[in-house]
């Protein structure tokens, strides 16, 4: 995805408020001047959170999302 691309979205469903948290994606430069702040981790340096600076919320968001689109959770339909 490129950042002309991506930029909108976030636009779209981030309220201009909003501190932004991401990883060092070349997609997510400038996001500083669209929100309240930005700020980012560097996985590739071993850095994955500073303080409040993190992205372990979304990670662990999509990898829920993902097992349920999986049908990981489909027996608790059951109950």
């Amino acid at each position: 995805m490129t950042k002309g691309t991506l930029v909108p979205i976030l636009h779209a469903n981030i309220a201009k408020e909003a501190a932004v948290y991401t990883d060092e994606a070349k997609q997510y430069t400038g996001l500083g001047k669209h929100f309240a702040d930005h700020d980012f981790t560097t996985h590739s340096k071993g850095e994955y959170g500073r303080g409040v600076v993190h992205t372990n919320t979304i990670e662990g968001y999509f990898s829920i999302f993902k097992r349920g689109m999986k049908g990981v959770y489909g027996a608790v339909a059951d109950l």
